[in-house]
């Protein structure tokens, strides 16, 4: 089967095609484009963002990332405990809030802002 996908690695978008028949990648200008299509349609992970509630009201959201990427489908689970989150304290930017979130091990949420 043939999988078309624009590769987001640089400026150039080659438009590419995985054969995974023949586990082989055309389209690309540099090989960074066939690697990119190999992890894309092979194991897909993604960085997640998102915004934290906090009991305050000068900042009642503070946003949030993950300490890397993570698999595709755990995404939801991920942003399921995100979501259930409220910081209640004051905190600073870099720290963890969620060590392992969702159970993945040395996945952590950390703030990108401080929480005064």
């Amino acid at each position: 089967m043939e999988h078309k996908l624009t590769c987001i690695i640089c400026p150039n978008g080659c438009e590419l095609v995985y054969d995974d028949r023949k586990d082989k990648v055309s389209g690309n200008l540099c090989p960074r484009g066939e690697m990119f299509a190999k992890q894309e349609i092979l194991d897909p992970h993604r960085m997640v963002t998102a915004l934290v509630k906090t009991k305050f009201s000068s900042t009642p959201v503070v946003s949030v990332r993950l300490n890397q990427k993570i698999k595709k489908k755990d995404i939801a689970k991920v942003m399921k405990a995100i979501d259930e989150m409220i910081i209640n304290k004051k905190m600073k930017m870099g720290e963890v809030i969620i060590k392992d979130v969702a159970d993945l091990k040395g996945i952590d949420v950390i703030l990108t802002k401080d929480v005064e």
